[in-house]
């Protein structure tokens, strides 16, 4: 589907799997949705759900809100957080019907893993910035060989959230560490 929205000014055409614009068109109604709010309204499973937010939150569309809830998605408001057309978009029929266990509690058990993993991407030659993919692998090496550890969209949902509390910024899909020295200047102690 060809879409075209205005974020903050800016216009953006973009073309999109029909499964995924249903979700997209969502947030054009109401600023802020939770996986189960999409989910009723799509009448889909909910790992299909989250699958399709997780999407979009990659393509930059669309925010995962940890502040008040891993669970809770809003439209982006960065127009230069989306990510330009790409091939190989997935389609509607790559809907599987297995449910994913709960994200939160996975997510949440990042959190051990947070002093690591900012020094891991402010220290990242050469320009200190990492994608999810490569937090990922690096969390997969941290468990056990048993265990399944953490998916893709937890990794995500976890940067995600570091994101929305102002401690890494994503761009195109890359995470970086907020300097200290710039929230230093923002909030001068003293004054």
């Amino acid at each position: 589907m060809e879409l075209e929205i205005e974020i903050d000014g800016v216009k953006i055409e973009r073309t999109i799997p029909n499964a995924f614009a249903q979700a997209l068109l969502l947030f054009l109604e109401k600023e802020v949705w939770t996986t189960k709010e999409v989910q009723e309204r799509l009448g889909i499973t909910v790992g299909n759900t989250k699958k399709r937010l997780n999407w979009l939150v990659k393509q930059g569309f669309v925010n995962m809100n940890p502040v008040i809830s891993s669970d809770t998605w809003s439209l982006t408001k960065n127009a230069a957080s989306i990510l330009p057309n790409q091939p190989g978009a997935p389609e509607a029929a790559d809907d599987e019907d297995v449910e994913p266990e709960d994200n939160s509690d996975m997510v949440d058990a990042l959190e051990q893993y947070w002093g690591y993993t900012k020094n891991y991407i402010a220290n990242h030659s050469p320009n200190g910035e990492v994608k999810a993919e490569r937090m990922h692998r690096v969390y997969r090496m941290f468990g056990s060989p048993t265990s399944a550890g953490p998916s893709i969209d937890h990794v995500t949902a976890f940067l995600q959230r570091k994101v929305a509390l102002g401690l890494l910024t994503c761009i195109n899909g890359s995470y970086r560490v907020v300097e200290e020295k710039k929230k230093a200047n923002e909030n001068p102690e003293g004054q």
